[in-house]
């Protein structure tokens, strides 16, 4: 028999079984070491890859207003009494300069402080003056912010304890950051802690822990090695803070599932009394083969990630990739290689009332197929009915970013942030919106005119927060104004007030000058990544799709069956998009799942979770499809054939299915609003495509296709044969 690569790499890590387990411990400890420190190295910005305005904006500024001094980040600090004091009580001012006198002496973290007793700045202080604001620069960037703001937030957060009077709190684009990144570290334990639930799902489709376990400590390597390597890339690449996230949900995802479809066919094969190494072998050419393929094509979709010049999405397509890579590698080599060790061992420690073997007359999913097939027009139509209502939410989705108001109540950068916004008239004040103007000298009477008329109707607009600063370069040829937004800096009313700017003020200001005038700052970069997501989305799914379709021509060698696959994956993604819409933005059943209403789907999260799901979503389709080419080559009976492939896999996909659903649950379980979409949003498309898909659909539609399922083109028959499975040998 052809064993083809994937079977001879199973007879090699069999054969060399204890070499192969030593070389991923090995991997693994090194992966471990470096995957420690994974977190000094990452970034939580967006990372423009071309130079959109909100960028040359912030490079003209920087370059015109620095003075050739470090870029620094704004914060402010609240000062709050607790018990009615106010500015001008001696015990207050004593508790202002000696927090201010701190905090200067973070000479590591802190550039630059100040505070009203110094100044005299009636507008750091509140109408009441019962709270005061204690200007703050950080040294640092914005891709590093959250590593510098670290000890600075560390010190506030002790004074906030040692003053019993006063509460003390910090603002800031860096302080937010920094929270972001301590709760998505947080999150990774609601992750983890669904594991214990994926191996419950184990048990009930292998009936013993040994062979249950097995899937799982596979998984945990993987993900391991793939931190590691992230750690390694982003000392060179700087990755998104998200990546460890993603990694670990992937990796959890596909890492369980390969070594399950595999695991099971070497059951199989030995119930049907193949001698152990011939079991791993014949497992390793089929079951391994389509693991292959399946991984190629979740890959294949992810690289429709990098097509998008954001660092965010690269970097986290980057992660999946690599994290699929070593899950495959670890199935096709380190998987035979532990069979070989263990044998009919992993069936050992059985779960009573459960079996823990391949049966082949089970009746239930040839059942289900046969019903399915003998009603086929219901079974084509009234799923795809359903599917299209839902799908057709997604043109009303609105994307946009996790503000501050986002995280948890109890959070203290959403406090103060509340602060700032009841009693500073903006919590934007922190992450201001900055426009920047450069003229010749024949144009600077005309440019500090359109500023004074900018000034004037912003200051009319109720789209805004407070002017905070108006500033001229040395060289008098640059301008720039600070302006706060309403409300957050990623909220749909700040970065509609970019629209306005860029779109009439700025015009309305600055007549032919308009074109030299730019607008940064944190709301124009995700108006611009907005912009760009909205650009580069048809894209994607075009790549995504053709690739898709071309792969599954090539492998299945069938006109009908990738056009099918490609409409109802396409609508499996429409419909959890749908219900993502209904859920987070529109609130229906948000509290039941624990989920926050929010005015926006996170901008990364529609394109990630459409390639990453159609990606997975192919591996149903794959382990499918190729039971039933298998039998049909082997008996040409299209129903049978329907038949015996939803009766091999039905329980596997089920299963499979299952544990997906349980990780991405996981995923939901966190306190970040953007994981809370994105586990909602895949375990939905998981569970429709392992149910309606899979199990309606696809039965319903081959029946009425009947031949037509494998029609291919004399003209497409130069194309290569490529089988996922070999057929059977009989």
């Amino acid at each position: 028999m052809n064993l083809g690569l994937t079977g001879n790499l199973a007879k090699i890590a069999a054969k060399y079984k204890f070499v192969v387990l030593f070389v991923w411990i090995a991997l693994f400890l090194i992966g471990g070491f470096f995957a420690t420190s994974i977190n000094e190295h990452t970034e939580n910005d967006q990372g423009f890859v071309t130079e959109p305005e909100s960028e040359k904006a912030l490079s003209l500024y920087y370059r015109e207003f620095s003075s050739g001094q470090d870029v620094t980040l704004s914060e402010n600090i609240i000062i709050k009494s607790v018990n009615n004091q106010t500015i001008d009580d001696l015990e207050f001012q004593d508790i202002v300069n000696e927090v201010t006198n701190k905090v200067r002496g973070l000479n590591s973290s802190v550039a630059f402080a100040t505070n009203y007793y110094e100044t005299n700045i009636p507008s750091l202080v509140s109408n009441d003056k019962a709270i005061t604001l204690i200007p703050v620069e950080l040294k640092g960037t914005f891709e590093n912010s959250a590593l510098t703001a670290k000890p600075y937030v560390e010190l506030v957060d002790e004074l906030d304890t040692e003053y019993k009077n006063f509460e003390i709190l910090t603002s800031g684009f860096a302080s937010i950051d920094l929270n972001f990144v301590e709760i998505a570290e947080s999150d990774l334990a609601s992750e983890i802690q669904v594991m214990p639930i994926a191996l419950i799902v184990l048990l009930f489709v292998f009936g013993a822990l040994v062979a249950s376990v097995i899937p799982i400590l596979l998984g945990l390597m993987s993900i391991v090695i793939t931190i590691g390597a992230c750690s390694l890339i982003s000392r060179v690449y700087p990755l998104n803070i998200f990546v460890t996230n993603i990694v670990l949900t992937i990796g959890l995802a596909v890492g369980i599932d390969y070594a399950l479809f595999i695991m099971d066919r070497f059951r199989e094969e030995r119930s049907k009394g193949l001698e152990k190494i011939n079991a791993i072998t014949k497992a390793g050419s089929t079951s391994s083969r389509a693991v292959l393929f399946s991984g190629f094509t979740v890959m294949l979709s992810l690289f429709g990630m990098f097509i998008v010049p954001t660092d965010i999405f690269r970097s986290l397509g980057l992660g999946a990739i690599i994290v699929v890579i070593v899950s495959l590698l670890a199935s096709l080599t380190l998987l035979p290689a532990i069979l070989a060790i263990l044998g009919d061992g992993i069936n050992k420690l059985k779960i009573p009332f459960i079996r823990t073997a391949s049966q082949e007359d089970s009746k239930f999913w040839s059942s289900i197929a046969f019903n399915v097939m003998k009603y086929k027009i219901i079974g084509v139509v009234l799923p795809t009915v359903v599917l299209v209502l839902f799908s057709m939410q997604y043109f009303n989705i609105t994307i946009g970013a996790s503000g501050v108001e986002t995280l948890p109540e109890e959070s203290r950068a959403r406090k103060a942030y509340e602060i700032l916004e009841g009693t500073f008239l903006s919590g934007g004040i922190a992450t201001p919106i900055i426009i920047v103007g450069q003229g010749g000298s024949e144009d600077a009477s005309e440019m500090l005119n359109g500023f004074n008329n900018l000034n004037n109707s912003i200051a009319k607009s109720n789209a805004f927060g407070p002017i905070l600063d108006f500033e001229t370069s040395e060289s008098g040829s640059t301008y720039a104004l600070q302006v706060a937004p309403k409300n957050s800096a990623t909220s749909g009313a700040a970065t509609d007030s970019v629209d306005l700017l860029r779109n009439s003020l700025i015009p309305q200001s600055f007549g032919t000058l308009e074109n030299k005038v730019l607008v940064g700052g944190q709301s124009a970069g995700y108006k611009d990544f907005y912009l760009l997501v909205d650009q580069y989305t048809p894209i994607v799914f075009i790549f995504v799709l053709s690739t898709s379709f071309l792969l599954l021509l090539v492998v299945f060698r069938s006109i009908f069956v990738p056009i099918k696959a490609v409409i109802m994956n396409m609508l499996g993604v429409g419909t959890a998009y749908g219900l993502m819409y209904l859920v987070f933005e529109k609130g229906y059943a948000a509290s039941f799942f624990g989920f926050q209403q929010v005015e926006s789907i996170e901008a990364w999260v529609p394109l990630f979770l459409f390639t990453i799901v159609f990606g997975l979503s192919m591996d149903y389709e794959v382990f499918l499809l190729s039971r039933i080419r298998e039998h049909f080559d082997n008996n040409g009976d299209n129903a049978e054939a329907v038949a015996h492939g939803i009766r091999k896999t039905g329980r596997l996909i089920t299963g499979a299915a299952a544990i997906m659903i349980v990780v991405f649950s996981g995923f939901a379980m966190g306190d970040l609003t953007m994981f809370q979409q994105m586990g909602f949003g895949t375990g939905v498309a998981v569970l429709i495509d392992a149910t309606i898909i899979r199990m309606i659909f696809v039965p319903a539609s081959m029946a009425l296709a009947d031949k037509w399922n494998w029609y291919f083109p004399s003209w497409l028959k130069w194309l290569p044969d490529v089988r996922v499975e070999p057929p059977e040998n009989k």
